[in-house]
């Protein structure tokens, strides 16, 4: 999952003609197209770091929500592919939620 994202977020900061077209037709801005690739980016590193997975799959999560949710009223023959990543991504955040807790104290013991 990490690598599909990855792959994902840098097609969509290195200027990809597909991926820049796709935004346009929805009428987004590149900076909005620059914003969602990063943050594919940064969820896909969060997803190999074991204390901070769950709380990156939660985040995806929303993202992948908004993406499902956009398509779905864009191009619903298009829905599959980011409804699927959404349930995936889900089942990650749910599989994964000891984790946010984990990453909780952990940050409540730096600062006490």
């Amino acid at each position: 999952m990490s690598g599909l994202f990855a792959f994902g977020g840098i097609l969509k900061v290195t200027d990809d003609p597909a991926s820049a077209e796709g935004f346009r037709a929805l009428g987004l801005s590149d900076e909005i197209r620059y914003f969602v690739g990063l943050a594919e980016i940064a969820g896909a590193i969060g997803l190999l770091i074991p204390i901070l997975s769950g709380l990156t799959a939660l985040c995806l999560t929303a993202l992948m929500t908004g993406a499902t949710t956009i398509t779905a009223f864009s191009d619903p023959a298009l829905i599959a592919f980011p409804a699927v990543t959404l349930v995936i991504v889900a089942l990650i955040a749910m599989g994964r939620r000891y984790q946010v807790g984990r990453l909780a104290a952990f940050v409540r013991g730096v600062k006490s």
